[in-house]
Parts: structure tokens; C-alpha cells; sequence
């Protein structure tokens, strides 16, 4: 026999066919359905958590205020763009984030504000586990210092977890939110940290400028006396090689400056002397007198002008003479030997001015080779002086730059102690905080929705953890699925008015009769007091199987399926009630049915149906009464029934079921009747079905709706073999209608009855 078993595989989310693993819209809203009373329970008590929480939680109220860092607030001393060394770099203003939340700036406002008195800072309401690590830590820590320590860090931490700071996106504005129990003193706070962190901002650039002043004075100290080192050193080394400066460079140059004007002032008058001396000799070289006009000493001498006046006055007179007297006349001739006279005391003077003029050429040139001289010696003096020059060079170069660098730093000191004594910050505050009008916490529209929303989410858990736990059968397809047998139908619950409730001891019965006495409105004969219902055509389903078996049997050459045994796994699950009904349908519908009693540890049908008979089951076993001596038959429709008497438990009830009075006793009713159907024993607790079915054509499983574990008759099945094999169907019994139509939605019409109103 090959067992199928699908316990462990089963999903709350599966279709009519039985389809696992995969959601579905039809499994969801029946997993909604099935656990709705949890899902929508738990989402309640949430929901109640969260008003309640709501009412009694601390009232807190949020102050906001406003800080703007303004990198355009320039320093009247500052020289630099950006004065504040702000700019918009996400890490520098992320800085300035951390600096308004530094401890520096909660120490300051906890003390100004004398927090550390404050209960709500000093006692702040801890948890269950905040209150045993106080009380370790005291513990640990007995000596006051310890204990002010300990204290101000714990004002410091509650500061710290009531203030928020962020900065608005692409701004420069920081909010700064604190919390408070107290409105007033939440705003009071918050503007108190704004000031605070403005405070420590000019304190720190305070101390910077202060920090950078001394720095200053002492770097200032070196400059100054690297300064005068420098420039001792090029005067020093100016006078160690006579180097004198007049202001416009080195004397020796100065010097070579002026000779070489000198030289070219002395070259110059060279050339004139001797372009004047050139033109005297050439004219007393040629005798050209009249010629010394061009000379200008020649016109600035007495002696020569007066000799020229008379050389022509006496040229005039000669020329007159001559023209009224002839050439050859003795006034002319006189006058013409006076002209030669003044004309050679003419010579005689330009020699003497000749004689000048060869003087100055000669002074002249004199002079010119003199300058000459004194420029080359001074040539020679400026060659020497070259690498004393580029030695002095050095040291006036290190010497100015050490001036240059002193004077730097000199004007950075003066604006630095300018700065120092003005202040300016580089934050202010735009929005100064004001006592909140509402609490900013409990915040009903978030927590009302939250805690509906972690309702529904837990409780859709819980409901989830349900359907993982739920361990027994709730549908068709899971018998089918676990059980690997055909499932007959669904049972519904009957009425509370028709369960097992008459006694037996009731007046109604006949006694000494040997009639079957039902109770009145009884569940044993329900589906003939009620043909219609959906109990009595579910059940008719068994007969209809059975018959089917037996024609294929028939068929196959086996026995026809006449020996019905009804059984279950547990005790409890209808078996007995389904037994009764099934042979009070096949009686009524004139089939010859004997209806027995084998639970001989529990015979309940004999108890309701056949209190008073004497002899039963047992007896016909054990040979000392027939079949048909313990018969008991129900007047109206003919259903016989074999009851079972029993006076005292019984151990070995598994060998009277097996015995040969018993084996005897059935095959004569298969012989004289069309069905016999036999109420047995549970198969867990009682191996009595187990041990004696061989006896049986077949089996008709019954299983408790939603109380049967699947795995319980899943095992048990499995160790029940011989009744496994010949089972024809099952039941699922006790069903609750409206709680099934959750779990196989599809069925819901045939539920409600929907499809037999018009036949009912």
C-alpha cells in the first residue's frame, strides 16, 4: 500500500482543487475570512493601546528657532572674500551642524540656565533597564564626586536626546528644535542654545586672535631683529670695501658717468681747436688776408680790425688815384706799398692768433688724453668691484626681504588687534523660539495610524501563525490531499435539539419490548425525520459509494460490499450518530439492514436504542445466544439492530470480534440481508477494528471537523493497514456551515442550501 501524506505541505492559501504554494486572490480573502476575528481583534486592542497611550503618555512640546550663518557679513578689517571661512561646502556647514550640538554648547546653556536643578533634567524618567543601570552605577560609585560627575553627564545626555539640529536643504539656516514638558521653557532653551552657539563662535575667534596676537608679537621680535642683522651686515660690508652709495648707485659709477661726459665735452673742443688752427694756417699759407674775415678771433682783435680799416681805406684812395690819375702815378704807387705794409702787419697778426690757436689745440688735446686716462683707471676700478657688487647684491636682497616680510607681519598684528576689538559674528539668529501652542508629543496622527497599522500587521501574524499551527482538517481537499481516500461529503453540526440528550431510563420506552425505542427529536434517526436536509443527502452518498464498489466488485470477482464498518480515530468525532442515520436512510429506503453495536467499550446505540435488552453482541460470540435471539427491530421503517450488553469493561474485546461465533454470525446476515452496518470502536486507543478487518467488505472513516488532527489519522491510518485498504470514503462530521464557508469559499451556495430550496 502506498501512503501519501501531505501534512507538512499544506497552505492556508490553496485553491477548491487543492493547488499549493502559490498565492491566490480566492486563497487571501479566505485566509481573511478564517482569521478575520484575530486579524481585526488584534488590530482593536492596537488601536485601544494607542488611544490609551495617547491620554496617559507625557505631553512634550517642541520650540524651534533659527540660525542663519552669513558669509557675506564682512569684517571692516578683513581683507580676505570670505571673512567667516564659511562657504557652501556640505562639510564646513555640517561642521557648524556638530558644533551646535557639541557638549561645549550644552555645558554652556546647562549652566546658565542652572539645569542640572531642573527634575525634568536631573530625574529624568528612565526605563525598567535605565533604573538598574542607575542603581549599579551608584553602587560602583559612593564618593560625591563621582556622584556630581555622574549627575551633570546624565543632564548632559537628556540635553543631548531632546535637541535636534538640521539644516534646511541648500541653505545656510539651521533649526535648532528642543523638547520640553514645559512650552515656555522648551522656547526659553532653544533660544538659549542659538545664543550660545553665537557666544562660543566670537569666543572662539576671541581666543584665535588672541592665541595669534602672541604668536605675532613673538614672530614679529625676529623679524625685526633679523631685519637690523641684514642690513648691519651690508653696511658693514660696504664699508669693509669702500663702497660708498649717494643715493643713485655706487660713487665709482657715478663717477664714470660724469668722466665720460667730461671725455666727450674734451674730444669735442679737441675738434673745434683744430678746425680753427687748420683754417689760420691755410690762410696765411695761401696769403689770402681779405680771407681772415671767416676767422671770428681775427674780428674780435683791435689791432686786426684797425689794420683792416686802414687796408681799406687806403685800397679806396689807391683806386681812386689810379682811376683820375693812372696806375703809374706816384700817389698810387705810395698808396699801393702802404697796402702791402698794413696787409704783412695783417699776417703778422693772424700769426700770432695762429700761434693761439696751436696753444688751445694743444691744451685741448692734453686734456682729452687726461680724461682718457682718469676713465680707465676707473674701468679698471669698476672691474674689481663686480664680485663685490654681486656679494652686496645678496646681502640687499636678503636684507629687503627681511624688511618686506617684518612689515607684513607688522600690518597683519595692527589688523589683527584691530579685529580683536571688533567683533563680529558669523551667525545670527533669524527666528527666535516661541512657546509651542500644541504638543508636539503624543502625536495622535502618527501614533493612531501606527498603532493601527502594527495591529493589522500582527495580527495578520498571528493570523498567519494560526494557519501554520492548525493542525486539523478544515476541508475535502485536505482529506483528499493527507489521506490519499475519497471524500464522501461534509456533515454540518446538527441542532443542539437533536444531539444524544434523552436518558435512558426515559418513560417513553416499552419495557421488556423488543422493539427499538428512539428518543424523541433524537439525532439517531435525524436524516429520516429530515430527508431533504443537507445531513441526509450528504450521507445517502455512503450507500450510493458502497453500491458502486460492490457492482465493481462484482465485476472483479470479489464479495459485493454488504459489511460496512463505521470507525474513527478518536473517540468523539459522530461516528455512533452516523452509524444510526446511515441504517435508518438504507432501512427506510426498504433495504433489508441490521444495524450492530460493536463498540463493546462504549455501546453507546445500545444504551439509547436497546436499553433494556439482556443479551447482545458478546453473546453471539461466545455461542450462548444466535443472531437472531438478540435481534432488535424498529417498528416503523424495519431497521434491525444488534445491540451490545455489556455488564463490566472489557480487555480482550479485540478476540470477540474475531471469534468464530462471530465470524458465523455475519456471514448468516450476509446471507439474509442486503447491508449490515457496524458501529466500532476508535482506532487510536482500540485495536479492535484493526483486528477484525478481515471481516469487513469496507470502512467509512469519520472525521471531526476541525478538532482531528491531521497528523494523528494520518499515523494512525498508517498503522492500520487492512482497514486503510478497504476504506470507501469519509466524513468530515460536525462541520460548522458558516465557519466552512471560510475555508472553501466556493462551496458557499452549497452551504446555504442554495440548490434544494426548490426541492426542499
Amino acid at each position: 500500500m502506498r501512503w501519501v501524506s501531505k501534512f507538512d505541505d499544506l497552505s492556508p492559501y490553496r485553491d477548491s482543487e487543492g493547488d499549493k504554494g502559490t498565492f491566490s486572490l480566492e486563497g487571501a480573502t479566505g485566509f481573511l475570512r478564517r482569521q478575520s476575528l484575530a486579524i481585526f481583534g488584534t488590530l482593536f486592542v492596537f488601536f485601544i493601546l494607542g488611544q490609551i497611550y495617547c491620554v496617559v503618555a507625557t505631553r512634550n512640546y517642541t520650540a524651534s528657532a533659527a540660525v542663519f550663518i552669513d558669509p557675506r557679513m564682512v569684517d571692516p578689517f578683513q581683507k580676505d572674500a570670505n571673512p567667516g571661512g564659511f562657504d557652501s561646502e556640505t562639510p564646513l556647514l555640517n561642521s557648524q551642524l556638530e558644533i551646535i550640538k557639541s557638549e561645549r554648547v550644552a555645558f554652556s546653556v546647562i549652566e546658565k540656565l542652572d539645569l542640572e536643578k531642573d527634575p525634568e533634567f536631573a530625574s529624568p524618567n528612565l526605563s525598567l533597564i535605565g533604573n538598574l543601570l542607575q542603581l549599579v552605577t551608584g553602587i560602583f560609585n559612593r564618593r560625591s564626586e563621582d556622584a556630581k560627575y555622574i549627575l551633570k553627564r546624565e543632564v548632559v545626555r537628556t540635553f543631548e536626546s531632546r535637541l535636534k539640529v538640521k539644516r534646511q536643504t541648500l541653505t545656510y539656516v539651521f533649526e535648532i528644535d528642543f523638547d520640553s514638558i514645559n512650552p515656555a521653557k522648551a522656547a526659553k532653551i532653544a533660544n538659549a542654545i542659538a545664543n550660545a552657539y553665537i557666544h562660543d563662535q566670537l569666543e572662539a575667534r576671541k581666543e584665535t586672535n588672541k592665541i595669534g596676537n602672541l604668536w605675532l608679537q613673538e614672530r614679529l621680535t625676529e623679524l625685526r631683529d633679523e631685519a637690523l642683522r641684514t642690513d648691519h651686515a651690508v653696511q658693514l660690508f660696504k664699508r669693509e670695501n669702500g663702497i660708498v652709495n649717494t643715493g643713485h648707485g655706487l660713487i665709482n659709477e657715478q663717477q664714470l658717468v660724469e668722466k665720460n661726459t667730461q671725455l666727450s665735452l674734451a674730444t669735442q673742443n679737441v675738434a673745434e681747436s683744430k678746425t680753427r688752427l687748420d683754417r689760420i694756417m691755410e690762410v696765411i699759407q695761401t696769403g689770402a688776408g681779405a680771407g681772415m674775415g671767416n676767422i671770428s678771433d681775427a674780428l674780435k682783435n683791435d689791432v686786426t680790425t684797425r689794420l683792416r680799416l686802414q687796408y681799406v681805406d687806403v685800397a679806396k684812395r689807391e683806386a681812386e688815384i689810379s682811376a683820375k690819375y693812372g696806375a703809374n702815378h706816384i700817389a698810387a704807387v705810395n698808396a699801393r706799398s702802404e697796402m702791402r705794409e698794413i696787409e704783412r702787419n695783417i699776417f703778422d697778426q693772424l700769426r700770432q692768433i695762429a700761434d693761439s690757436y696751436k696753444s688751445d689745440y694743444e691744451i685741448a688735446v692734453n686734456r682729452q688724453k687726461a680724461v682718457q686716462n682718469e676713465i680707465d683707471k676707473l674701468v679698471q676700478q669698476a672691474a674689481s668691484m663686480d664680485e663685490l657688487s654681486v656679494q652686496l647684491r645678496q646681502l640687499e636682497s636678503a636684507a629687503q626681504a627681511s624688511r618686506a616680510l617684518y612689515d607684513n607681519f607688522l600690518q597683519k598684528f595692527i589688523e589683527s588687534t584691530q579685529r580683536q576689538s571688533y567683533p563680529i559674528p558669523d551667525a545670527r539668529v533669524i527666528t527666535a523660539a516661541t512657546p509651542p501652542l500644541s504638543p508636539s508629543w503624543p502625536r495622535k496622527m502618527l501614533i493612531i495610524p501606527g498603532s493601527i497599522l502594527s495591529g493589522l500587521i500582527l495580527g495578520m501574524a498571528v493570523g498567519l501563525f494560526r494557519e501554520k499551527v492548525d493542525g486539523v482538517f478544515r476541508t475535502s481537499a485536505q482529506v483528499e490531499a493527507v489521506l490519499a481516500v475519497e471524500m464522501l461529503g461534509v456533515l454540518p453540526q446538527l441542532r443542539q435539539s437533536d444531539l444524544l440528550a434523552q436518558d435512558p431510563n426515559d418513560k417513553n420506552k416499552s419495557p421488556g419490548s423488543h422493539d427499538i425505542v428512539l428518543p424523541d427529536c433524537g439525532s439517531l434517526n435525524y436524516a429520516v425525520k429530515n430527508p431533504f436536509s443537507l445531513f441526509a443527502r450528504t450521507l445517502r452518498n455512503a450507500k450510493v459509494v458502497a453500491d458502486i464498489k460492490a457492482r465493481d466488485g462484482a465485476k472483479k470477482g470479489k464479495t459485493d460490499c454488504k459489511i460496512i464498518g463505521i470507525v474513527s480515530a478518536l473517540p468523539n468525532e459522530g461516528k455512533t450518530l452516523i452509524a444510526s442515520n446511515l441504517a435508518h436512510l438504507i432501512a427506510n429506503a426498504g433495504e433489508k439492514c441490521v444495524l450492530i453495536d460493536g463498540d463493546l467499550h462504549n455501546p453507546t446505540l445500545s444504551r439509547f436504542l436497546a436499553a433494556d435488552a439482556k443479551a447482545g453482541l458478546v453473546e453471539v460470540a461466545s455461542g450462548t445466544a444466535t443472531m437472531e435471539d438478540v435481534l432488535r427491530q424498529e417498528p416503523s421503517i424495519g431497521l434491525l439492530l444488534i445491540p451490545a450488553v455489556v455488564s463490566s469493561r472489557i480487555s480482550d474485546s479485540n478476540e470477540i470480534l474475531v471469534s468464530d461465533g462471530m465470524r458465523s454470525g455475519l456471514e448468516r446476515l450476509r446471507r439474509n440481508f442486503s447491508y449490515i452496518i457496524v458501529d466500532l470502536p476508535p482506532l487510536v486507543p482500540i485495536v479492535d477494528a484493526k483486528a477484525s478487518a478481515h471481516l469487513f467488505d469496507g470502512f467509512i472513516l469519520v472525521i471531526e471537523w476541525g478538532k482531528t488532527n491531521r497528523k494523528i489519522v494520518s499515523e494512525t491510518l498508517k498503522g492500520a493497514s487492512a482497514v486503510y485498504e478497504k476504506l470507501i470514503g469519509c466524513f468530515l462530521n460536525k462541520v460548522e456551515v458558516s465557519a466552512m464557508r471560510k475555508f472553501e469559499h466556493h462551496h458557499d451556495d452549497h452551504y446555504r442550501h442554495l440548490y434544494y430550496e426548490e426541492y426542499g
